[in-house]
């Protein structure tokens, strides 16, 4: 039977979660088990959906920040605005200028001056 990665995302944390000690044990035998059904190829996906499992289920909003320089944006102003725990995700890329560029999920906010700048530039070319 073949199973989906979320299927094998949701089994791995239900797992884990029963097995906190042998958190080593529980993730080499998903493995072995994608191997044998001939599903190694979903190893990526499964990753990529167990960490979405966790944290719906941590009830974690994942927040990925970027800024010209590390520790503008503190965690506790984060938390406070969303109403709950989220995970900080530090991106540095002097290119932006000031602000912040902030993404949860899909929603995206920019507030830098890199942006600013670029729509000034096309007001002004159109």
């Amino acid at each position: 039977m073949r199973y989906t990665a979320m299927q094998y995302a949701k089994t791995l944390y239900d797992l884990l979660e029963a097995e906190p000690k042998n958190t080593a044990l529980v993730i080499r035998n998903v493995a072995k088990t994608l191997l044998s059904n001939g599903q190694a190829g979903l190893a990526r996906s499964v990753a990529e959906q167990f960490k979405s499992v966790w944290y719906t289920r941590k009830k974690i909003t994942a927040v990925e920040v970027t800024t010209a320089e590390k520790g503008l944006v503190g965690v506790t102003q984060l938390e406070k605005m969303l109403g709950g725990k989220i995970e900080l995700n530090e991106n540095v890329d002097p290119k932006v200028g000031a602000g912040a560029r902030i993404k949860i999920g899909d929603y995206q906010v920019d507030n830098t001056l890199a942006r600013r700048l670029s729509d000034l530039r096309n007001a002004l070319i159109h």
